[in-house]
């Protein structure tokens, strides 16, 4: 059974029109999957040079194919290498695998963070037009009834 859809006045669905645009231009860096890519490899590089997480876990990753875990260890040992810091054990030995081969790529199809910054944007758009705007609904159809299908982790 579906609901229906708030009759607004006409200004009214201008100004939440012209809100929500504004808004998309806000985050539209946001809703490019370049953006969960950067984000992650910022927060790799951070997090090993704050000392949060394992230069090993983060080698592992890189060598099991992941090519942000790949570009973070290039991009920080480049940097360490440009302030002329000294350089980890680990790491030296990962710039010496990393020059003798090509930077990792991903297969060709999407990748799980290619939509995680979209998804979040997303979210945060809708949480805020219903916030701004009440009787919007977050979906224009009502639940389904009877048992809620077993979460996606179960199927797996």
């Amino acid at each position: 059974m579906t609901t229906q859809l708030p009759v607004l006045a006409e200004a009214e669905m201008e100004t939440m029109v012209a809100t929500l645009v504004h808004m998309i231009d806000r985050v539209a860096e946001m809703l490019m999957p370049e953006a969960a890519h950067r984000y992650f490899r910022n927060d790799l590089r951070e997090r090993l040079r704050q000392g949060t997480i394992e230069a090993m876990k983060v080698i592992a990753l890189a060598r099991a194919g992941s090519a942000d875990a790949d570009l973070a260890l290039r991009e920080l040992i480049a940097e360490m290498i440009g302030r002329k810091e000294t350089i980890p054990t680990s790491l030296e030995g990962y710039a010496q695998e990393a020059l003798l081969r090509a930077p990792v790529t991903y297969p060709a199809g999407r990748n799980f963070l290619d939509n995680w910054t979209r998804d979040v944007a997303v979210a945060i758009l809708v949480a805020f037009a219903i916030l701004h705007w009440p009787p919007l609904k977050p979906t224009a159809t009502e639940p389904p009834s009877g048992p809620a299908p077993p979460p996606l982790w179960r199927t797996l």
